[in-house]
């Protein structure tokens, strides 16, 4: 690393991605790694495509889809393309009073070259029903 290049944290830089949608409502939150070895498989990189980039594509790619607001990342992992699968909570309809906002998750998979190569809606569901 050359003299005053910054270091950059991809997870601490998820929860930034993160902190706004989380900000905005009370519900899931991302949360980071349970032991230091877990916290190496987020910083992985896959064909080229770090996790940072990853999470920020699938967040763009489930509001382009679904022409909602993306609430949170739940879930990422390496997947059989050499990719990242992404579930990602989105808020489908917000709560008329209260906070019960009705949410879907949303499994978004890429390939290696960041290629969209699977979509799917996990479940729909009720934020106090979490």
């Amino acid at each position: 690393m050359s003299a005053g290049a910054k270091q950059i944290d991809p997870f601490a830089e998820a929860q930034s991605l993160a902190a706004p949608a989380a900000a905005a409502a009370p519900g899931p939150t991302t949360t980071g790694p349970a032991t230091p070895a877990a916290g190496e498989s987020w910083k992985a990189e896959a064909g080229g495509m770090a996790l940072i980039e990853a999470l920020a594509l699938a967040s763009r790619t489930a509001e382009e889809l679904t022409g909602r607001a993306v609430d949170a990342v739940v879930n990422s992992e390496l997947n059989a393309h050499g990719g990242w699968t992404i579930d990602i909570d989105v808020l489908e309809a917000k709560a008329k009073m209260g906070t019960n906002d009705l949410l879907c998750c949303y499994r978004i998979g890429f390939g290696a070259d960041g290629s969209l190569v699977g979509y799917s809606r996990l479940r729909r569901y009720h934020r106090e029903d979490g």
